[in-house]
């Protein structure tokens, strides 16, 4: 009876390793049903795992993306090889996302304002402003997107639809992927304006 117990777990456990090789081939080849796959099979546990983090406003679709888009460029490193499950390994990421997001919440709500520096130096805020000057000048598909995703947005009604993929791409009439897409560009844009400003250098050192 044990005998057949072992056997039947090494069958399982070469059957999904077998499932996952197949799935890493597909990510390999930018297959959009493997993706599709997973998304069918790990989307749902991934969802509750981050409404169970009930002190941050995460959208279970963001952070499975990201975890998603974070395991898919760690398997064209490299990186992972299946050592481990693919479904265990996207989970391990998206879970580090919501921590990650948890802890930077919680840290954020115990500063006691009393300790904060009155003077900080002032170039800190002439820095924050270039960078907002900068920004104010790209164009307006680009200012709008990257105001919405860091809640800059003047209209309150706004600010407060804001934040989420999922509702920018809602606001703008586009859809999600185009939206995280553009947000990419703009931010890629805006970084290189901002490391070729010699004002900034100025400021930094």
């Amino acid at each position: 009876m044990h005998l057949k117990s072992v056997t039947k777990t090494d069958k399982n456990v070469q059957t999904n390793k077998k499932f996952d090789e197949k799935l890493i081939e597909g990510i390999l080849k930018n297959d959009r049903k493997t993706l599709e796959l997973i998304y069918r099979k790990d989307f749902n546990s991934i969802s509750s795992m981050v409404n169970n983090f009930k002190n941050i406003e995460l959208e279970p679709y963001d952070v499975f993306q990201e975890g998603l888009t974070r395991a898919v460029m760690n398997i064209r490193k490299g990186v992972f090889k299946g050592e481990s499950k693919f479904s265990t390994y996207l989970y391990g990421i998206c879970k580090n996302i919501c921590l990650r997001y948890y802890n930077m919440n919680k840290q954020i709500k115990t500063v006691d304002s009393s300790n904060i520096e009155e003077n900080l130096d002032v170039d800190h805020y002439e820095i924050l402003d270039l960078v907002l000057e900068i920004k104010d000048n790209l164009e307006k598909n680009c200012k709008d997107i990257i105001d919405m995703r860091f809640n800059l947005c003047d209209d309150q009604d706004e600010k407060e639809e804001s934040t989420s993929f999922k509702n920018i791409a809602a606001h703008l009439g586009i859809e999600y992927d185009n939206a995280r897409q553009r947000f990419i560009r703009c931010m890629a844009k805006l970084r290189s304006l901002i490391q070729n400003n010699p004002r900034y250098h100025e400021l930094l050192y």
